[in-house]
C-alpha cells in the first residue's frame, strides 16, 4: 500500500502549487505549502496502514487507540501553539508533527514486537523503498515542473499522467518484492 500511497503523494507535491495557480491565482500559493506538509505526513500515516490492521488482526490495537488519541490531543495542543507565530503553516506543522513521531517511532516498534517482524525490514519495505522513490523522482522533477507553466487544466492532467507512469514504472520494479 505504501507504493500507491507514494505515487499520489508524488503527484500531490509535484502539482500541488501549479494547480493551486492555475485554479486561483497567485494570491493563495501559501496554500500550496499547507498541501505539500499535510501531504508528506499523511503518506507516512496511510503507508503504515498495514501496520494497524496486523494489529486490530491479533486483537492487539489497544496501544494503537490510546496512540490516536495521544496524537490528536497533540495535534490540537501544537496548532494551536504554532498558529499565532507561523499562520496557517502552523496548523499544518501542528497536525504533521505528531502523525510523523507515532507513525515513525512508536507504532513501527510496538508493531514489530507483537508481529515478531524485525524492525529494520519494516522500515526499509514499508517506508524507506517508497520514499526513496518518491524523493528521487521529486528532485529530479521538481525543477521541470517549475519551469513549466500550466496554462490549462488539461496540460496540468497530461503532466500529471505522465509522472505517474513514470512512478508507476520505477516503483514497480524497485518496490514490489518478486518473492
Amino acid at each position: 500500500i505504501s507504493t500507491i500511497v507514494g505515487g499520489i503523494a508524488l503527484l500531490i507535491l509535484l502539482l500541488s502549487e501549479p494547480f493551486i495557480l492555475l485554479w486561483v491565482g497567485d494570491h493563495y500559493r501559501l496554500a500550496a505549502k499547507v498541501v505539500v506538509i499535510l501531504t508528506a505526513s499523511l503518506a507516512l500515516d496511510y503507508s503504515t496502514g498495514v501496520s494497524i490492521n496486523a494489529l486490530k488482526a491479533v486483537n492487539k490495537q489497544g496501544l494503537y487507540a490510546i496512540q490516536c488519541l495521544c496524537e490528536g490531543a497533540a495535534n490540537l495542543a501544537l496548532s494551536i501553539l504554532l498558529v499565532s507565530k507561523f499562520g496557517i503553516i502552523g496548523v499544518a506543522l501542528g497536525t504533521a508533527i505528531p502523525i510523523v513521531v507515532t507513525k515513525l517511532l512508536i507504532q513501527p516498534v510496538y508493531t514489530c514486537r507483537i508481529l515478531g517482524v524485525k524492525l529494520y525490514e519494516y522500515y526499509f519495505f514499508t517506508i524507506l523503498k517508497p520514499l526513496l522513490v518518491v524523493s528521487t523522482l521529486y528532485y529530479i522533477l521538481k525543477p521541470f515542473v517549475l519551469n513549466e507553466h500550466f496554462n490549462s487544466y488539461l496540460g496540468l492532467s497530461t503532466f500529471g499522467g505522465f509522472l505517474f507512469l513514470l512512478y508507476v514504472s520505477i516503483s514497480s520494479f524497485v518496490c514490489l518484492n518478486r518473492r
